[in-house]
């Protein structure tokens, strides 16, 4: 072999490697983030989310120009939906878990001066009915949830969740604190504390209210009966198909008011789903990716090895003539597959390790070097590898020693 031929060679294979290697950083990355995703359907969200379903309405405010009579209209539908066939409980709130909504503002705490230039206690708020806590299946941490009775005309109250108990009052009982959210706002007592809760994402930082917020971010409640909201959430629980209980919730409404539309018709798990979508893409891409760079390796490795077996069809004569086997020529031609194969996955490792590593924030549940994930990839691409080497090299042991030798 000539000095400029052994140059071509060295590039060509080169080339090979290096798509072997690109396969393999795409095929490690895409293990990874599948792993995790997988994972992800085990979350702990802070509720209970499958049995949930889910809807919207607004009220028009020209004919429910008063909290009071929201608050009856609201009423008169819960009722409905909480006695109807299939329905364990039913609740209303705003914003809900996963609806794409939020809320968040600051607050001032009872008997507590914020020094000049801090902004003061700051959380996210929810307004929420009696059994709201009980039909989501959020943990009371301790004290009480809301009831029927916490209205407008009574005694003005609130609840946090545990994440904001521990901030602004480390180390005591939060039960009877006062809180209130604006200075002209009545002061609220604090009643009940419960277990926090995923808003916007299963995993990772948060966004609420158009800032971003990290998981520990702590949120204060406030009974809907005692706010003015006429944009409302409302959930039912069933032991059944949450979806059925679609048709259940739009006719509890259109029993109160034929004319109000009711919209956003979903499970909790769908809306879990959705908030997932972005990750879920982003997976996809990179499977399709991964998938079209291993294609490639194989195709390039196959175009290599047959360029190589017809180039030394004379050496492969010579070989058979002095006696080598069948087996010997299959093993030679796989032999050289699987050299180029191991610097593949040898480059294709290093740069996954370096590549994961940096993606793992992004992970969740699973090391960004998951050490299963990276063999079975390997593996893969060994396995594929050969694959593509079989036909050239099975042609390789079918060559006529006396046709190889007068081959040029």
């Amino acid at each position: 072999m000539t000095d400029g031929s052994r140059g071509r060679h060295l590039f060509r294979s080169g080339l090979v490697v290096a798509e072997l290697s690109l396969a393999l950083v795409l095929l490690a990355s895409a293990g990874v983030f599948v792993k995790s995703l997988s994972k992800l359907k085990d979350v702990d969200v802070g509720f209970r989310p499958h049995g949930l379903m889910t809807a919207a309405f607004a009220l028009p405010e020209r004919q429910y120009d008063t909290p009071a009579k929201q608050i009856a209209f609201l009423n008169s539908a819960l009722d409905r939906l909480s006695t109807s066939p299939g329905v364990e409980s039913a609740a209303a709130g705003v914003p809900l878990p996963f609806s794409g909504f939020g809320g968040s503002a600051s607050f001032q705490i009872d008997g507590r001066v914020s020094p000049p230039g801090d902004p003061g206690p700051h959380g996210d708020v929810r307004a929420v009915s009696a059994r709201y806590f009980e039909t989501m299946g959020i943990r009371l941490i301790r004290g009480r949830a809301f009831t029927d009775q916490d209205r407008l005309g009574g005694q003005p109250v609130a609840i946090v969740d545990e994440n904001l108990a521990r901030d602004y009052w480390p180390n005591q009982d939060v039960i009877g604190k006062r809180i209130r959210n604006g200075r002209n706002a009545a002061w609220k007592t604090i009643v009940g504390v419960v277990a926090p809760v995923r808003h916007s994402q299963v995993v990772g930082e948060e966004s609420s209210g158009g800032a971003v917020q990290g998981s520990g971010k702590g949120v204060y409640y406030f009974p809907l009966y005692q706010e003015n909201s006429s944009a409302v959430f409302l959930i039912a629980r069933t032991h059944g198909e949450p979806a059925s209980l679609g048709a259940t919730i739009r006719e509890a409404v259109h029993q109160v008011d034929p004319s109000q539309p009711v919209s956003d018709l979903k499970t909790m798990d769908e809306r879990i789903t959705i908030s997932m979508g972005p990750r879920r893409s982003a997976v996809a891409l990179l499977s399709v990716f991964a998938a079209m760079a291993l294609t490639l390796a194989a195709v390039g490795l196959f175009g290599l090895i047959r360029y190589n077996v017809t180039q030394r069809t004379q050496e492969i004569g010579v070989r058979l003539a002095i006696g080598a086997s069948a087996r010997d020529v299959l093993r030679m031609i796989l032999g050289e597959s699987l050299r180029l194969a191991g610097l593949g996955v040898l480059g294709g490792l290093i740069a996954a390790f370096a590549l994961t590593r940096v993606l793992a924030s992004l992970l969740y549940g699973v090391s960004a070097t998951d050490p299963l994930t990276f063999v079975a990839m390997a593996l893969l691409l060994t396995l594929v590898a050969l694959m593509a080497s079989w036909i050239p090299a099975r042609r390789a042991t079918r060559v006529d020693p006396l046709v190889a030798l007068r081959y040029e």
